[in-house]
């Protein structure tokens, strides 16, 4: 017998259970869970920033080697994009952009998505990433240069536009100075194009966040505004956080696990309300799964009841929060508190990037054995896990530590 007859022989062999699963095995779902703190601030490196600036003093914009960092982040993801290392589309996969509320959160996000997706991805704001509340860095309640957007039927967020439409335009403009960056005029003409749309428009941004969070939101803007809940129904808006000050570590804690609950556990997460821009996104991207491969709900009540045990929210996702340190390092502590406990000292430089990982089972192949036959899911297949914590990699731009 030759090795191909051999081989050939040794197939027909496989019984169809296993051919079943090294199907399902070829084909593996992860959620992807990226944590990027802004670039450097500009009250850390000038402490004159307001006297040019129309920002609130508890909510200062980037410095210039901020922009500078958040820029070689976007170049880093255009690079892998270029080369295919980082799918627009992969295996029904959506991405998103969250942020913080803050200013810095708000730059350093648009920048990423201009140079490194072309500003096609999607973004939403969400308060439970705010900076901590804490009596150490803020003595009375922060005030945001963006103000939150309130009808009946949702909450927007509108960014402080003319700072950063000022400060974009020139940064993008002087972007291609530095040698050696890959940087060329048809590049900045394409970053500048998607800028100038965006400052014509002004938008303001979805804010997706938990319920709780949605009604302390809605009842800071009553309280300043004298408790007349037809204000809001009318757009009125809000500059104050939405988070109570001041705030400890565990309530910190709490809200950052919230944060991410909401867009990965079902019970939170459908209860909060998931945009219905993300479910169309959804139903767009399942249809370029291989076909044996459909939504739970599709394979019967039997099958959806047998994977409540995921209480997966959405498909695969690559969500990528753009936060501040504490809130990177709670989240790992959240998500992965073993890893957390190696080390309470978790490093948060400027625009660095920590990526977490899970499995996710929301699709189930057509060909999966009856569900009571499914073996229980390991702890380990449901947990995340770290991937990469704290890379400054890709990053030229020099960070240096201020002390006071």
């Amino acid at each position: 017998m030759t090795c191909v007859q051999h081989a050939q022989a040794s197939k027909r062999q496989l019984t169809k259970a296993q051919q079943q699963q090294q199907r399902r095995e070829s084909v593996e779902f992860t959620d992807q869970l990226l944590l990027l703190r802004h670039g450097e601030r500009l009250d850390h490196v000038d402490r004159a920033w307001r006297t040019t600036s129309l920002l609130p003093e508890t909510d200062p914009p980037l410095s210039a080697a901020g922009r500078r960092q958040a820029l070689e982040t976007g170049l880093m993801f255009f690079q892998k994009r270029k080369h295919g290392k980082v799918r627009q589309r992969a295996l029904g996969m959506i991405s998103l952009l969250l942020i913080s509320p803050f200013h810095r959160c708000v730059e350093t996000a648009l920048i990423v998505n201009i140079v490194g997706f072309d500003g096609k991805l999607a973004m939403f704001v969400d308060p439970l990433l705010s900076e901590w509340h804490s009596t150490k860095l803020f003595s009375r309640p922060p005030r945001l240069g963006g103000r939150y957007i309130f009808t009946t039927d949702a909450i927007t967020f509108r960014p402080h536009w003319e700072t950063l439409c000022a400060s974009l335009g020139t940064f993008f403009r002087s972007a291609g100075g530095a040698t050696g960056d890959g940087i060329d005029e048809a590049m900045t003409t394409r970053w500048l194009s998607v800028l100038e749309a965006r400052c014509a428009q002004k938008p303001s941004f979805l804010v997706w966040t938990s319920a709780l969070m949605q009604q302390s939101l809605r009842r800071n803007v009553c309280s300043k505004g004298g408790g007349a809940m037809h204000r809001i129904v009318g757009g009125t808006s809000g500059d104050l956080t939405g988070i109570n000050y001041p705030e400890n570590t565990t309530h910190m804690l709490r809200r950052v696990g919230e944060a991410i609950q909401v867009r990965f556990d079902a019970t939170v997460g459908e209860a909060a309300g998931v945009p219905i821009c993300v479910r169309e996104a959804e139903v767009q991207e399942a249809k370029h799964l291989p076909r044996r491969f459909v939504h739970r709900s599709v394979m019967g009540s039997a099958i959806t009841m047998a994977c409540e045990e995921s209480a997966m929210l959405l498909p695969p996702a690559r969500i990528m929060m753009v936060t501040h340190a504490e809130a990177v390092a709670l989240a790992v502590k959240h998500c992965c508190p073993r890893y957390h406990s190696l080390d309470s000292r978790v490093s948060v430089p400027y625009c660095s990037l920590t990526s977490l990982s899970r499995v996710n089972d929301y699709y189930r192949a057509l060909d999966d054995e009856a569900p009571g036959a499914r073996r229980p899911r390991k702890e380990s297949e449901r947990s995340w896990s770290v991937t990469m914590a704290g890379s400054t990699d890709h990053l030229q731009t020099p960070i240096f530590l201020h002390y006071s």
